[in-house]
């Protein structure tokens, strides 16, 4: 029996290594007005801009590496999620300082209503920060697995969560303290309720996607902050999921969905224009955000678009925006990373960081120690690495490790695999 010893090592190479046109897998954006946004992607680089996308800061910092998604309440104090830590940063995203580590479980999403409330879902548990993220306080674990946490001023929340057969939309008026239910539905088909967009204290849109012979979508609208909901315009059904939508007032909005299409109504969603429609798979945008309703950028897995009239027209802007091609990664340490996602079923990314280059091998154990199977074994160049890793359809659920060894250097992670 093969058993292994869980060894943090930190090596520092006195020669630095660089290699240069990074590839970017982009995870979020985030647009706090019509003058700040932010991009982020998962391999450590954010970028931001403060005059709605004329010039854009670029930012590499290696311990927001693996990065998932973004929260600003202004246009210094922010969150950063990264698997299972929460990162802050008091200066628009310059530097970040670790707040909190949550364990084993990845957080799914995470919301601030100002400086100190907050709230974070881990799976199918809420908790909520009242010291800006450096003690949580469990809220609840009842209500299913919470995917989506939506706020409107400072009180008015909605989560939603799916708990099979079933999907609901809770709300609450007095900040997390009680729930009630806001929307159910039960389908024999997957189906999901997504994010909720608030107008005002009573209007406001719900996507809801669910599948038949093929994923479709359609948007839902309150016009009782919450307490009912009817169909939006003319019950306008979508095909395929929606990946996004974003309202600029409650008559001119935008979806962006799973077959490649992006669709804008002028009138409420009485009536829809086709603008866009993708190329490949890789183009499809799963994130919109708007400076007015004319500058929008949108994020799809490797590039980034952008807008000046309304997705009429667009222009892909990695090496424009972020200059890209002109980037260049100091590596001067190895750093395994949390796979993602965690928890997982069948398929998850594990990804490291090389200063050097040499024979690296990534291994899975069960969790007394067995060796599982070899995910990784060859000769990598310095630089960030990512792998794909499909379980195994023997292997039952429950806690593993993955353990990094490149020459003296060793490292392991967890990961926990639901089925």
């Amino acid at each position: 029996m093969k058993r292994f010893t869980i060894v943090f090592l930190l090596v520092i190479f006195s020669n630095t290594h660089f290699f240069s046109q990074a590839i970017h897998n982009y995870s979020d954006i985030f647009f706090l007005d019509d003058h700040n946004g932010w991009i982020l992607s998962n391999n450590g680089y954010l970028w931001k801009t403060t005059n709605a996308g004329n010039d854009w800061v670029s930012i590499y910092n290696s311990q927001i590496f693996g990065g998932g998604k973004l929260s600003f309440v202004d246009d210094k104090n922010g969150w950063l999620i990264k698997y299972t830590e929460l990162f802050f940063t008091s200066d628009g995203g310059n530097t970040w300082i670790q707040k909190y580590d949550f364990g084993t479980l990845s957080v799914f999403d995470l919301a601030f209503v100002n400086n100190s409330i907050g709230y974070v879902s881990v799976f199918n548990t809420l908790f909520k920060t009242t010291n800006g993220g450096s003690d949580w306080d469990f809220l609840t674990d009842t209500l299913g697995v919470i995917n989506n946490i939506s706020i409107y001023g400072d009180s008015l929340l909605f989560i939603s969560s799916e708990m099979s057969p079933m999907i609901y939309v809770y709300k609450s008026s007095d900040i997390g303290e009680t729930w009630s239910l806001s929307n159910e539905f039960g389908f024999l088909d997957p189906c999901r309720f997504g994010k909720v967009q608030m107008f005002n204290q009573n209007e406001g849109i719900l996507s809801f996607s669910y599948s038949t012979f093929i994923n479709v979508s359609t948007l839902l609208k309150t016009t009782d902050a919450g307490d009912s909901w009817d169909d939006f315009g003319n019950g306008f059904i979508f095909s395929f999921g929606l990946t996004d939508f974003e309202f600029t007032s409650p008559q001119v909005g935008w979806v962006a969905t799973q077959n490649k299409f992006i669709f804008n109504t002028t009138d409420e969603g009485f009536e829809w224009d086709t603008l866009q429609t993708a190329q490949s798979v890789n183009e499809i945008i799963h994130n919109l955000e708007f400076f007015n309703s004319n500058i929008s950028y949108g994020i799809s897995q490797n590039h980034i678009y952008s807008t000046n009239d309304g997705w009429v027209t667009y222009s892909i802007v990695d090496s424009i925006v972020t200059g890209l091609n002109e980037q260049q990664i100091t590596s001067t340490e190895f750093i395994l990373e949390q796979n993602y996602p965690n928890p997982f079923n069948p398929s998850t990314k594990i990804s490291w960081q090389s200063p050097i280059s040499s024979w690296q091998s990534i291994k899975l154990y069960d969790a007394i120690g067995r060796e599982i199977e070899t995910i990784v074994d060859g000769f990598y160049e310095a630089g960030i690495h990512t792998k794909s890793y499909i379980a195994n359809a023997t292997l039952p659920s429950g806690i593993y490790f993955y353990q990094l060894k490149a020459g003296n250097f060793v490292q392991t992670k967890k990961m926990m695999l639901i089925k």
